[in-house]
C-alpha cells in the first residue's frame, strides 16, 4: 500500500482561513503539508495570502515561512489564485530555505518552472485550471471525467509532471483505473467525509486534502464498514415507457451512516436509423421549424445516434434531496448527512422511509433494461 500524504486546507477544523491561528494550528498537527492560497499584494507586490480577494491586512507567505521554518518537517501548499507567480514564490522560497518543502498547485504554468525534478514531484497540477470548463461539463456529463482525466495524463507526460490534483467528487474508481494505467500520481481536494478519506486513503491515492485534519489522521489503519442491501430491483422498458415514472421505496435502518446507490441502464443510445429518424426528424420540425436554414441547416441526421435518458430523483420523509439529471447510464451516488453526490442535498437524517423516482425522460430502444441497486453502509 501506498503511503498517502495529508494535507490541512487553508482554515482547517474551525481555524480562520489563511490566517495565523491556521497556520500555528496546522503545523502542530501530524498533517504532512498545510496549504495557504496566494495573490500578490495590488499595492506592494508581495505575496500575500486570500483566496477571492486580498484582506486589509493578509497575511504574506514570508511570515507563513518564517513559522514553518520552525517545523522542518511540514510542507507547505501554495495553491497560486492568479497567474504568473511561480518565480516570486520558488525565488521567496529559495531565499527561505523552503525550495524542497515546497508544493505549488492551482493557477501553475509549468513552463515558468525550469528544475525538471521540482516540476515532477512538487507540482499538484490541477485538473479543473487545465481542461476548459471541465466542473461544467463534468456536472452537465458525469462521463466527462474519464476523458478529461485521459486528456490530464498526456499533458503530465507532456509537461514532466507526475501529480494530479482533482476536485474528489469527480474520481471514482474507474478515474483511478486511468491515473494507474498511465503511472500518474493523484491528489484529492478537499475531502470532508470520513468514509470518502478512508476510501481514497485505502486505495493508495498520493495526497488528500482536508478541512478535517484531526478526524483525517485519527482514521483507524483500516476503515472497516459493513454493508446491507436495501434495495435492488432490475426493469425492462421500451419506447412505449418515454415520458413515464417508476416510483421506489425502500426503508433505512438507524444505523447505516451511507447510502450507496448504483443504477445503470442499457443501452445508453440508440443508432439504429429507423428507429431515431422519425423521432428526431419530429424534434427537428418543432424545434427549428422556423429557423431560417441559411444561416445554419438542420437535419435529422446530424443528431444521430439518440441517447436515451433515465434520470433518478430521491427523497427521505417526504422532503425532497434532489434529482441526477444528467446522461449517464452508468451511475454511482453517495448520500450521508455530511455528503452528498451532485445534484443531491445531505439528509436531516439517514434514518427512516425514502422513496425516489426514476423518470424516464427518453427512451427510443425497443428493450432498454435497468437495474436499481441501494447500498447501506455503516461502521
Amino acid at each position: 500500500m501506498k503511503q498517502t500524504n495529508w494535507t490541512a486546507h487553508s482554515g482547517a477544523d474551525g481555524t480562520p482561513d489563511n490566517s495565523l491561528q491556521f497556520i500555528r494550528y496546522a503545523l502542530g498537527t501530524q498533517a504532512d503539508a498545510l496549504e495557504v492560497d496566494i495573490r500578490r499584494h495590488p499595492c506592494t507586490g508581495e505575496l500575500v495570502l486570500g483566496h477571492d480577494t486580498v484582506g486589509e491586512h493578509p497575511l504574506t507567505l514570508r511570515e507563513v515561512f518564517e513559522q514553518a521554518g520552525r517545523h522542518p518537517s511540514m510542507k507547505i501548499n501554495c495553491d497560486l489564485k492568479e497567474p504568473a507567480l511561480e518565480r516570486q514564490v520558488l525565488t521567496l522560497a529559495q531565499q527561505r530555505g523552503m525550495t524542497d518543502r515546497l508544493i505549488l498547485s492551482g493557477t501553475v504554468d509549468v513552463t515558468h518552472i525550469q528544475d525538471a525534478a521540482f516540476r515532477a514531484q512538487q507540482v499538484y497540477w490541477n485538473l479543473e485550471e487545465q481542461i476548459p470548463a471541465c466542473e461544467e461539463q463534468y456536472r452537465r456529463d458525469p462521463s466527462f471525467r474519464l476523458e478529461a482525466m485521459e486528456q490530464m495524463c498526456h499533458m503530465c507526460r507532456e509537461g514532466g509532471v507526475q501529480v494530479i490534483n482533482a476536485w474528489e467528487g469527480c474520481v471514482d474508481s474507474q478515474v483511478l483505473d486511468i491515473v494507474r494505467r498511465h503511472q500518474i500520481k493523484l491528489s484529492v481536494w478537499t475531502v470532508n467525509s470520513e468514509s470518502r478519506m478512508a476510501w481514497f486513503r485505502d486505495q493508495g491515492v498520493h495526497n488528500i486534502t482536508t478541512r478535517r485534519i484531526a478526524q483525517a489522521l485519527a482514521l483507524p489503519p483500516r476503515y472497516e464498514t459493513k454493508a446491507v442491501s436495501l434495495l435492488e430491483q432490475t426493469y425492462q422498458w421500451s419506447s412505449q415507457d418515454t415520458s413515464s415514472d417508476v416510483a421506489f421505496s425502500f426503508q433505512c435502518p438507524a444505523e447505516v451512516e451511507e447510502l450507496v446507490i448504483s443504477f445503470t441502464y442499457s443501452p445508453g443510445e440508440e443508432a439504429t436509423r429507423d428507429i431515431c429518424l422519425p423521432a428526431v426528424q419530429a424534434a427537428v420540425t418543432r424545434y427549428y421549424g422556423g429557423y431560417p436554414q441559411e444561416i445554419e441547416p438542420m437535419t435529422a441526421e446530424q443528431f444521430l445516434p439518440v441517447k436515451n435518458l433515465i434520470t433518478l430523483s430521491l427523497a427521505r420523509e417526504g422532503v425532497y434531496l434532489g434529482n441526477a439529471h444528467r446522461w449517464a447510464p452508468e451511475q454511482e451516488h453517495v448520500l450521508s448527512c455530511r455528503y452528498a453526490s451532485n445534484g443531491f442535498c445531505c439528509p436531516a437524517a439517514m434514518s427512516g422511509t425514502w422513496m425516489g423516482m426514476l423518470h424516464l425522460h427518453e427512451v427510443l430502444s425497443p428493450i432498454c433494461k435497468g437495474y436499481l441497486g441501494i447500498e447501506g453502509r455503516m461502521r
